[in-house]
């Protein structure tokens, strides 16, 4: 590997603008500056696995998680970078110690790409662009077989993570994280270690998945099924957006609510886990007597 140093805004400038690249609002482009940070975050993560990296970017952090992995996967959706990135890691990917993937990691099945490169389980990491952490994080969190998550993510959006049933914030990534995972807040990193320098500050999170889900029920995509009908009109009772939903137009709402003891009237973001749990466990057994 070409050794870079990435340690201040003047230096990532001068690397872009060789390379005739610039930082892409669109695709979130904010570039790490801080090496100690870097190496920081790179000591969060498991080692000898396969490692997935979310838009390395210039690699600042891609030199520091190198060393920790099996085999180092580097997602790059922006093809200036990918091209900077093989370039970089030319002698790595010659002997197979990196695999660098030009394209859009919501379209990866990364599953699939472990199971052909002989990996049962992998870990994923990154610095995520704030404006799609959100759909990123859910597909990541519907693949099978990852077993650590480290994630740089704006502060708020972390905090939001965190949020439980009643909270303004609370839907359906909190219900998937709280199924799956569970999560760790680990250090702040300020807006000062970002080249564009960011508005907001960062958090580095962990996700660690659970030996096995939170609750057992009867159908997992049921569950999620009936958490999206359940949240999709959050100003409707729960009752009433269940109803509307079209899950189950054959089913009595009140009844099978009632059946349960849980209240109607209530709305969807009350809902504990384990509620919606009983929820679809029932319908589940409606639909299948």
């Amino acid at each position: 590997m070409k050794e870079i140093q990435m340690a201040s805004p003047s230096a990532v400038r001068q690397v872009l603008q060789a390379r005739g690249l610039a930082a892409k609002k669109n695709w979130g482009q904010n570039f790490l500056t801080d090496s100690a940070i870097a190496e920081s975050i790179a000591a969060q993560v498991p080692p000898d696995n396969l490692l997935y990296e979310i838009g390395p970017g210039l690699g600042a952090l891609s030199q520091f998680l190198l060393p920790r992995a099996g085999l180092l996967a580097l997602v790059e959706i922006d093809p200036g970078l990918a091209a900077w990135l093989q370039q970089l890691f030319a002698e790595e990917s010659a002997t197979q110690r990196v695999d660098i993937l030009q394209g859009d990691a919501l379209e990866l099945n990364f599953d699939a790409h472990a199971q052909q490169h002989g990996f049962a389980n992998y870990v994923i990491c990154g610095n995520l662009p704030y404006y799609i952490t959100t759909p990123l994080l859910k597909h990541f969190l519907c693949q099978k077989h990852w077993g650590q998550m480290v994630f740089l993510v704006q502060r708020e959006a972390a905090q939001r993570m965190a949020a439980r049933a009643g909270n303004k914030d609370y839907g359906l990534l909190n219900l998937m994280i709280e199924y799956h995972a569970e999560l760790d807040f680990l250090f702040d990193v300020a807006d000062s270690a970002f080249y564009p320098r960011p508005e907001v500050q960062s958090t580095l999170i962990r996700f660690s998945r659970r030996p096995a889900p939170a609750i057992t029920v009867r159908d997992e995509h049921l569950l999620f099924a009936t958490i999206n009908a359940a949240l999709a009109q959050r100003r409707k009772t729960l009752v009433n957006a269940l109803k509307n939903s079209g899950l189950a137009p054959g089913v009595d709402w009140p009844l099978l609510l009632a059946s349960i003891a849980i209240d109607g009237q209530r709305r969807g973001e009350t809902l504990s886990l384990e509620e919606f749990g009983m929820c679809s466990d029932a319908l589940w057994q409606q639909l299948h007597s």
